[in-house]
């Protein structure tokens, strides 16, 4: 198949695991985007449930309707786990050869997101993955202004003109030229994981291993860094998405964690990218632009101390009994609940609606603009013009 056949297809695969709440809105989002695609795009929606224990699959299987190019829609389930079902999409996709879009079930996406991603890679044949831009979306309840650590992450978000660029892309929606890197994971992972059991067994029962990378984002940022350099990935402005970021401590840490430990269990699998992780992937903050308020340098600088320390207790815990030095590390912290949550609003009454009523709901709510915004932020689709977790792979707290 030749290149121009290739750029004429587009796979969009959509992991979903207890997503009821945000799925109609989710939805509507993307009929709207997929309709600003170019005339000649054949597109394909591929929703995968993987561990689902509430509606989400009888929401989605009802809902086949919205928009003239949703033809080609079907609903797949795999193993629990994000990457299992992006692997199961891959492998289900019609267009075998073509770019494909993976997006969070839980995100509003811009009416343009999806025509500006697949634009720059038809524009740049040096683009392996093109990423949307995130804004925060904050409820009533979770205002930036309500509560001090929220208005610290607000801080990073609104201020992130002023900050370094970043070499690594988030997992909340992104295109990728192809999907070979997906299809080749773990193809060694057995030789990798016996190689790790021979310097220390510990690590391999503890973390895992042999399940191979669990986040999407940091794993595919590190191999395609590793075999077409930083220039690969690129942001896309124009594409535009609305997420949840954490809002309390908890939620933070819970990001971390799970970042700091995925980051130890791929450098344990991929020692040949750990160097990549070290030098391109760490944002220097403190050589955030002269031009930052000094308040709001304060309040970065404090977010980074937070960080900071939460990420020498994790990593202190993500050692081999043998090497620790301090005796905390002995001591697991309580994992932090899930920090999901759905736009507010999908209601209990609302999930046993009709299938007819559901995607009404959800594409009056995007087309007349009923989600709120945290302040100052640009605006989304049709009443915009211009994402367990937001993570510092997926644009939530600025990470190492």
């Amino acid at each position: 198949m030749g290149e121009d056949s290739k750029l004429s297809t587009l796979t969009i695969g959509i992991p979903v695991h207890d997503e009821e709440r945000s799925l109609p809105d989710s939805y509507a989002s993307l009929v709207e985007a997929i309709n600003r695609l170019p005339k000649y795009v054949q597109v394909e929606v591929i929703y995968c449930v993987n561990g689902c224990t509430d509606k989400s699959e009888h929401i989605l299987r009802n809902m086949t309707q919205g928009s003239r190019r949703m033809d080609d829609f079907k609903v797949i389930e795999s193993e629990p786990g994000k990457m299992n079902a992006q692997k199961a999409i891959v492998a289900n996709r019609r267009f075998k050869d073509g770019p494909i879009c993976f997006a969070d079930a839980d995100i509003l996406m811009g009416h343009m997101a999806l025509a500006a991603l697949y634009k720059k890679l038809t524009d740049d044949p040096e683009c392996m993955v093109s990423y949307a831009h995130v804004e925060p979306y904050y409820d009533g309840e979770s205002d930036p202004s309500l509560s001090a650590f929220p208005d610290l992450l607000f801080t990073h978000y609104n201020y992130r003109k002023h900050q370094p660029p970043r070499s690594y892309f988030h997992g909340r929606t992104f295109m990728m030229r192809d999907a070979h890197h997906i299809e080749e994971m773990g193809l060694d992972l057995d030789k990798r994981v016996a190689r790790v059991m021979e310097m220390d067994p510990w690590f391999v029962e503890h973390l895992h291993l042999e399940d191979g990378p669990l986040v999407d984002d940091i794993y595919l940022s590190r191999v395609i860094v590793a075999e077409h350099g930083v220039d690969a990935i690129v942001e896309v402005p124009e594409a535009q998405i609305l997420f949840h970021p954490p809002t309390t401590v908890e939620d933070f840490f819970h990001v971390i964690d799970r970042t700091r430990t995925e980051i130890k269990r791929l450098d344990l699998l991929y020692p040949e990218h750990a160097p990549i992780q070290k030098e391109h992937f760490r944002r220097a903050f403190e050589d955030a632009s002269i031009y930052m308020p000094e308040g709001e340098r304060m309040k970065l600088r404090l977010l980074r101390e937070i960080e900071d320390a939460f990420s020498r207790r994790i990593d202190e815990g993500l050692m081999s009994p043998t090497e620790r030095k301090n005796p905390l590390a002995q001591t697991h912290w309580v994992h932090a609940r899930t920090t999901k949550q759905s736009f507010g609003l999908v209601t209990d009454s609302f999930l046993s609606a009709s299938p007819d009523a559901l995607i009404n709901q959800g594409l009056k709510s995007v087309k007349t603009g009923d989600v709120q915004k945290g302040p100052g932020l640009a605006e989304v689709g049709a009443h915009h013009q211009d994402k367990t977790d937001g993570g510092p792979h997926e644009d939530g707290p600025p990470m190492h």
